[in-house]
């Protein structure tokens, strides 16, 4: 599913007919996509430091960072499934 405020990258094209460019921007969504992962660590980790200008700084980025990983998984959700509907 596109949402109509999901920027898309450079040269990204949702209306492509070519399956290896619809590939190439599911991989390239899937590994932003994980980054997900990446910020629960980030925050985990901050959480058991004693230093509470670092979490506090965390806490401020947070909620942008997962505002980008979900339009991420989204964007790759997209993909996914436009690679489907070019590969049949």
């Amino acid at each position: 599913m596109v949402v109509a405020f999901d920027r898309l990258a450079v040269g990204e094209d949702p209306s492509t007919t070519s399956a290896p460019a619809a590939r190439q921007w599911a991989q390239y969504y899937h590994q932003l996509a994980s980054f997900d992962a990446m910020v629960g660590s980030v925050k985990s980790i901050t959480e058991h430091t004693s230093d509470e200008r670092c979490r506090e700084a965390v806490r401020q980025a947070m909620p942008s960072l997962v505002a980008d990983s979900e339009r991420f998984g989204r964007r790759f959700d997209f993909w996914e499934a436009r690679l489907a509907q070019l590969s049949v």
